[in-house]
């Protein structure tokens, strides 16, 4: 089993990267954030998560084991796939520490591949779980870029939320706040 790799990222698409570890390539699926993050070029250490089912192995790459650790637990909640883990990833963990506490399977849903009820579902999976975890780190205290990020993962266009961001309250520091507000005054 492949648990971490190190080395130059040779390409990058959406949300795969392929890492030179001696001369070998390792195709990685990646967040949307983390890919976002990583340039071409880059040198980096990459936290693995190893996949084999019946007729495929398929590697999961993490910028931190604390990531990696929630992905495994993501994979055990009935109808959470891969892809499915990946896209709650790249949303902040911030975010996704106060939808699971504040049971808003609403703001669940919007993240792609996640309907009503599997939104419920992880809600009462992860309940008491993620604060077993160490926080993973969110990238940076400019907590309105990290909500920028967050909206638009959840789908929601890049310039409105710039827009609504711009008009939010300067009091509100944290991610999840400034989520919640634009969630608030999109209704």
């Amino acid at each position: 089993m492949i648990a971490y790799l190190e080395g130059e990222i040779i390409s990058k698409k959406e949300n795969e990267l392929t890492i030179n570890v001696n001369g070998v390539g390792y195709l990685l699926k990646v967040p949307l954030q983390l890919a976002r993050d990583i340039q071409v070029g880059d040198q980096a250490k990459l936290h693995v998560y190893t996949r084999l089912t019946q007729d495929n192995l398929a590697l999961y790459g993490f910028s931190d084991s604390q990531q990696r650790e929630l992905f495994v637990l993501l994979l055990s909640i009935s109808g959470v796939g891969p892809k499915v883990a990946l896209s709650i990833l790249s949303v902040p963990y911030s975010v996704l520490q106060a939808a699971v506490a504040n049971k808003d399977s609403e703001t669940m849903a919007k993240i792609p591949g996640i309907g009503p009820k599997t939104a419920q579902r992880i809600i009462l999976e992860l309940k008491g779980k993620l604060d077993l975890l160490p926080a993973t780190k969110e990238s940076g205290q400019d907590y309105r870029q990290d909500a920028i990020s967050a909206l638009c993962s959840l789908g929601y266009d890049r310039i409105e939320v710039v827009e609504l961001i711009a008009k939010a309250p300067t009091e509100l520091e944290a991610v999840e706040e400034i989520v919640r507000w634009v969630l608030s005054s999109k209704k």
